[in-house]
């Protein structure tokens, strides 16, 4: 397949069904019959009224119809005598059929080529046998597919193709294709042409938007019609079982096809719009905020619109409201009749079907048990006699009868109660017995169980060991919930009580904003630039492109895993990425996406089930489709794909331990270079006989050979460069295997990338260096730029515009401005802002900070050391250190960011103060507390003492104590005991009560405690109705009660929550990877959610201190992504 026909926003005049009027329509008047939402079909309110005026057009050019078909009576031999008539006595006149395909190619420019094949079909079913349609069937064939053409147009067809059996659709079908032809569009031509070579100006997501609601906002006043939201939400909400506020695509064109009238292209590309995560999931939430939206502007804009829902009601309720006084009377008396005959048939049915049951019934008991028949019988023991209730008496339920028995009684009880029990005077439900078992769906609600011993057989279950009640059971306060599967008792605070609280989505939704950081740690090759200077690498699962100029990101997010490796077409718009593989399912697996930079759109997926464990590095042919691609399997395979129309080529072994890298000779583009340990090879590609054949070995002489062959690059004339793990620089000329000239030991260490520029060749390494060579034959050095120690080496170098762009192995991406003339390097400088920094190992520390004095307002640190404040309103870095050996888990801070306080892999307690004039760091305190790693620290709110929870279930508690000399030192208060998990999330209140704040936390093992720091003792739940919290990230809380019944909690451990600081939205994430957003406060079951896929694995989520943004770390992928509420 062409990649020129992939194109992932959809224009409405490529489909055929985009709604277009004909000129000489006029609007339609308002009324009962065009005030309801409607569907697709022929007997649309627009379409009726279309071809009745089009008719009333016919009508009025009668005359120059009957001349028209009189012309056509004569026959084509009468019309050629007619001509030739005219050809003697005057000038040459024009063929009418000329005339009109003149006139048609004008009027077919905005139409595709499959809407005239559409309308083929429409004519096809109108016509007759003789391929003849009316002009009434002929202009509603146009008007279904959207084919606007003049009245002078149609007349004119009319004219030429009618005969006496109506309009030659096939004769006018030919000049139509013919006509069409002649525009140029989705002609032969056309489509051997490529539209991937340059990339299309794309609308922001913002014009995007605000064109949706422009079309649904015609669309509404041009139809005379509404739609009806809240029916529509009733039935998403039944339709998403899940609670995720997604549904399939399918399921909402069938609702959009009976509620609404949305159809084609419009409806197709909003439906793409909602569909975020492209798999076919639509956020139906999304969907009717654009449709209430578009309603809100066509009311404004078109008053009289807004009455429109009232009339449809009323409409329908004079319908509905009683159809039998709208009879006459004779034709009531015939329908009463009819009714009551089948009322006593269905009766005398019912009767029957129950005697025969109770005859079964009876024949299937034995004799010995047939003394329930008696009139009297006798009473046995623990057995009560049958007794018929009065239908306003609530039965209590017997726990100890055996189930079979009950079952029995029923049965031989329904014609009984179905006699005397009635719809007014039905019994209530009897009171449930609330058995400590949770229920099949795990909503909290007890089931009711029997008490009667395990059958027979069974092995009757092992009682859990009893456990130290969370709350007081005597407290009024403490509300049972269900955490997957274990009952755990919570405090329910006062302004809960007796509140009825709404379970829809929220409002508020989230859109990618800022992806913070860069992989350059364990990857090579990952810096390119586009067509439209964008500036293109990856993290985590997120391609991101970064446009310098006006400091904004997009982002492709459809991979499924990390991604490894990247390569650009040489048109600078079609880009290949190439991801590890999972353990999840099959859409896991490593594979190659080919895209569209422009318009983020997947063009092919290429390797599903071919690639082991991941895809090491990619190279496209120079001006070609064909890719290749290395996995990682055993023998690493070679293999070759076409991404125009996604086909496998070819593909070898290269039989090598590991891997580096692979690059296609640009002079020589048959020519593919692999490298890697104690490994350099060039291969032939034969794409036409599908084969890959080894072409050459190097051939090093006396030079000295490298075990590891790490980088590579060509010259525009064919040249191939590689560095190596001796620190060495080696040029293969031309396409050869020989050594043409070196530089020995360039670098001390290793080399890891190279780059040839204005006759000279920069280099990077390891050792942070990066050294410019003259192009000639002693390679002389000419000037270097050396990079801070606490970004690490040079991963890859690369040119954007009139500055070098540097990955570095920790994970920061740089720039340095070269020098105007002669060597890069002479006289560069390096920027001191980088344009993104990160982590290189895993990230789990989060935290936020209202009012820094430096301008940052979230901090991050890591298992590598490193502490980092950024910025989210100028999506910047702000601050930096690193601490050599220190494993971060952990994190807090003031809210003006001067004291630090972090939690360490190895059980260290860290501590440092920020000095705000010069930015100096001080060590506080570093102190091993425990053991074991701490998961959690909080900071009180008057800083002067903090809690940290440990893996091995306790709190400790450090408060600032005084000391002789009159210094303050970080003193150990106690540790509380008592969880069952390791604890996870600890809050603050922000009240005191007695003379010290109180805090509360939540482990592992759902559960609640509420401590006193003083004396580290548990503190009753009732004591804590009444307080409000800093912060809101224990994970079991009456608040957040009902995200514990979601989808997302049910199939994944919710790793972390967070509250906004407006106390309306909550924050989930769990370890599928899936932010979850749902109402606060969430106390009921079965909440909806806005679900959005981002990290495989979502270890910490915070709110930014304004409420404008959500953020979140992925642990492993080093990642900080940032979401904008919207």
């Amino acid at each position: 397949m062409d990649i020129s026909t992939m194109d992932s926003y959809e224009s409405d005049s490529d489909t055929s069904t985009v709604e277009v009027s004909s000129d000489d329509t006029p609007m339609p008047t308002p009324g009962v019959g065009g005030t309801t939402p409607r569907g697709r079909g022929r007997g649309r309110p627009g379409s009726k009224s279309i071809t009745q005026s089009s008719s009333n057009t016919s009508l009025e050019g009668m005359d120059t119809g009957r001349r028209g078909r009189l012309h056509s009576a004569l026959g084509p031999r009468s019309a050629r005598r007619r001509r030739g008539e005219e050809e003697d006595n005057g000038p040459e006149t024009v063929d009418p059929e000329e005339k009109l395909a003149l006139l048609l190619i004008e009027a077919l420019a905005d139409h595709s080529r499959q809407r005239l094949r559409a309308t083929h079909m429409s004519l096809r079913r109108y016509g007759s046998v003789e391929n003849r349609v009316s002009q009434k069937d002929l202009q509603l064939a146009f008007t279904e597919n959207q084919i606007k053409f003049s009245h002078r147009l149609l007349q004119m067809m009319t004219e030429i193709y009618e005969d006496h059996g109506g309009v030659d659709y096939e004769r006018l079908y030919k000049c139509l294709m013919a006509a069409h032809l002649k525009t140029g569009r989705d002609s032969v031509k056309a489509r051997l042409m490529r539209n991937d070579l340059t990339s299309k100006q794309e609308m922001s997501k913002e014009q995007r938007d605000y064109d949706f609601l422009c079309r649904l906002e015609d669309l509404l006043i041009q139809d005379r019609t509404f739609f009806d939201i809240e029916v529509l939400r009733k039935d998403f909400q039944g339709k998403d079982t899940n609670r995720t506020g997604k549904i399939g695509r399918e399921t909402v064109f069938l609702v959009c096809d009976m509620r609404t009238p949305l159809y084609g292209a419009l409806l197709k590309n909003l439906l793409k719009r909602c569909d975020e995560d492209h798999n076919d999931m639509i956020s139906w939430p999304e969907f009717l905020s654009f449709l209430e939206k578009s309603q809100q502007m066509a009311w404004r804009r078109c008053p009289e619109l807004a009455e429109l829902p009232e009339k449809a009601k009323l409409a329908a309720f004079s319908i509905a409201s009683n159809p039998i006084e709208e009879l006459s009377s004779g034709a009531k008396t015939r329908v009463v009749s009819r009714l009551l005959k089948k009322a006593s048939l269905q009766k005398e049915k019912s009767t029957l079907s129950t005697i025969s049951r109770e005859k079964s019934v009876d024949e299937s008991v034995p004799q010995a048990t047939t003394t329930n028949e008696q009139p009297n019988p006798p009473q046995q023991a623990n057995q009560p006699s049958p007794k018929i209730e009065p239908a306003n008496q609530k039965t209590e339920p017997d726990p100890v009868k055996a189930v079979p028995d009950s079952k029995e009684k029923e049965s031989k009880d329904t014609s009984v109660k179905q006699a005397k029990k009635s719809p007014d005077d039905a019994p209530g439900p009897p009171p449930m017995i609330e058995v400590d078992k949770p229920s099949d769906e795990g909503s909290g609600t007890p089931t009711k169980q029997s008490t009667q011993g395990p059958p027979k057989g069974a092995v009757a279950p092992e009682p859990e060991p009893p456990l130290e009640p969370d709350i007081d059971e005597s407290n009024k306060h403490a509300v049972t919930l269900e955490v997957h599967g274990k009952k755990v008792k919570v405090v329910q605070p006062e302004a809960y009580k007796d509140s009825s609280l709404p379970i829809d989505p929220p409002q508020e939704r989230l859109q990618l904003d800022w992806v913070y950081g860069y992989r350059g740690n364990d990857c090579r090759c990952n810096i390119y630039i586009l067509d439209n200077d964008e500036i293109i690498y990856f993290i985590s699962n997120i391609a991101v492109m970064y446009n310098r100029d006006v400091h904004t990101q997009r982002h492709y997010k459809e991979h499924t895993e990390d991604i490894k490796c990247m390569a650009v077409h040489s048109n600078g718009n079609i880009v290949a990425t190439g991801q590890y593989a999972g353990k999840k399912d099959d859409k896991s697996q490593a594979h190659i996406r080919v895209w569209r930079a422009d318009t983020l759109g997947t063009v092919h997926v290429l390797g599903l089930g071919n690639f082991i464990k991941a895809v090491m590095c990619l190279s496209f042919q120079k001006d070609s489709d064909l890719l290749a691609a290395v996995d990682n399997s055993q023998e690493k395979t070679l293999s070759l794909w076409n991404v125009a129309d996604g086909t496998h080529v070819a593909s070898t072994v290269l039989h090598v331990d590991v891997i580096c890298d692979i690059g296609f000779n640009p002079h020589h583009t048959d020519l593919l270079v692999s490298i890697g340990k104690e490994h350099l090879a060039w291969w032939k590609v034969y794409p036409e006989t599908n084969k890959i054949t080894t072409h050459a070995k190097p051939e090093y002489d006396n030079y000295l050979r490298a075990k590891f062959v790490i980088c590579l690059t060509h010259t525009d004339k064919g040249d191939l460069v590689t560095g190596d793990s001796n620190g060495t620089i080696y040029v293969w000329g031309d396409g050869g295997n020989k050594i043409t000239n070196f530089v020995k030991h360039g670098h001390d260490g290793p080399v890891f990338t190279v780059l040839h520029h204005r006759h000279h060749l920069v280099s990077g390494g390891r050792d942070g260096v990066m050294y410019s060579w003259q192009w000639t034959k002693n390679m002389d050095g000419a000037g270097k730029v050396e990079i801070s120690k606490s970004e690490g080496g040079v991963r890859m170098i690369q040119i954007h515009k009139e500055t070098l762009l540097l990955g570095t192995t920790m994970n920061s991406l740089l720039s340095v401005v070269m020098a105007t003339k002669g060597s890069p390097l002479d006289g560069a400088t390096l920027e001191m802002l980088p344009l993104t920094q990160g982590h290189f190992d895993e990230l789990r520390g989060l935290t936020t900070m209202p009012q820094s004095f430096i301008g940052a307002d979230f901090l991050t640190a890591g298992v590598d050391g490193i502490i980092c404040k950024f910025s989210t309103e100028i999506h910047q870095p702000v601050w930096k250190i690193v601490m050599k050996g220190a494993t971060f888990l952990c994190a807090d801070c003031s809210i003006d960011g001067k004291l630090l306080v972090l939690g360490t892999h190895d059980g260290h307690l860290v501590i440092l103060g920020l000095d705000a004039e010069d930015l100096s760091v001080t060590e506080v305190c570093n102190k091993k507390i425990s053991k074991d790693r701490l998961d959690s620290i909080r900071l009180a709110p008057d800083c002067a003492s903090l809690a940290v929870g440990g893996h091995d279930r306790a709190v400790y508690i450090y408060s600032l104590q005084d000391k002789e000399e009159g210094d303050k030192a970080w003193e150990m208060l106690g540790k509380c005991k008592g969880h069952r998990g390791p604890v996870t999330a600890i809050d603050w209140s922000r009240e005191k009560v007695g003379n010290t704040h109180l805090l509360r936390s939540s482990s592992t093992t759902p559960e609640q405690f509420f401590w006193n720091p003083t004396t580290c003792a548990r503190e009753e739940g009732k004591n804590a109705v009444s307080l409000s919290w800093c912060t809101s990230n224990c994970t079991v809380d009456y608040a957040v009660a009902g995200i514990w019944s979601s989808k997302q909690a049910k199939e994944a451990t919710v790793n972390t929550i967070d509250v906004n600081p407006n106390k309306t939205v909550i924050a989930m994430g769990d370890n599928n990877g899936c932010l979850s957003l749902f109402r606060y406060p969430c106390p009921k079951d079965g909440a909806f959610s806005h679900t959005y896929k981002c990290h495989l694995n979502v270890q910490t989520v915070r709110f930014s201190p304004s409420g404008k943004y959500v953020l979140t770390i992925g642990g492993r992928d080093s990642c900080v992504m940032q979401w904008k509420i919207v």
